[in-house]
């Protein structure tokens, strides 16, 4: 599986999306229905939905407007990217052979960087103390610079949800909620991801 920076013609939507993020991220902070974002968000073990099953999803929005987040445990494979350099003459850079993962089964074509707090610019949105996410091409030239963070996690699509959704699916218990550890979101051990969310959802009780 190869992608190209054809995969990043829409970095002017990717932006925007993430300075919404940030702009969202104020407003749901002291929102009564926002505890789910900034927390896991777990697939109950009978989800009745088969695109959600042994999900494990980082949630970055969820206000009145519905709900926003990305899955971290479903790997699709290995892929090697290529991105314009800012350098006149320098061409296509490419970027190492990475781990992409499906965040869900929305909008495919669009990338977001889950990553460690070792990177900043104007379009991060900080999840947690320790987990940020970044939405723009400069987070891949940093990378390929070696000024990147050093944890990160390469996500394709993501899960929505539209207003009152959510809370209708929590209420039906298709869902638990976990709090975020950067030891689950940046393990390299795919494999029992949603069981240790779970193990961290009963201790968070």
């Amino acid at each position: 599986m190869r992608f190209t920076i054809t995969q990043w013609k829409c970095v002017s939507v990717l932006i925007l999306c993430a300075l919404l993020l940030t702009a969202a991220k104020s407003s749901y902070q002291s929102s009564p229905s926002s505890q789910v974002a900034g927390r896991l968000l777990v697939a109950v073990p009978k989800m009745p939905d088969p695109r959600f099953r042994n999900t494990v999803i980082l949630m970055l929005e969820h206000n009145k407007d519905g709900a926003f987040g990305l899955i971290i445990n479903r790997p699709l494979g290995f892929a090697e990217f290529e991105i314009e350099s800012k350098q006149e003459g320098e061409g296509m850079l490419p970027i190492n052979r990475t781990l992409v993962f499906g965040g869900g089964p929305v909008e495919l074509g669009k990338s977001f960087i889950i990553h460690s707090t070792d990177y900043d610019n104007k379009g991060t949105v900080k999840v947690t103390d320790s987990v940020w996410m970044t939405a723009n091409i400069e987070i891949l030239r940093a990378i390929t610079s070696g000024k990147g963070p050093k944890q990160v996690l390469h996500v394709i699509g993501y899960s929505g949800w539209a207003p009152g959704q959510l809370e209708t699916e929590i209420k039906r218990n298709d869902w638990y909620t976990s709090p975020i550890t950067s030891e689950l979101v940046f393990g390299e051990k795919q494999e029992g991801k949603w069981e240790k969310a779970l193990e961290e959802r009963y201790r968070d009780l």
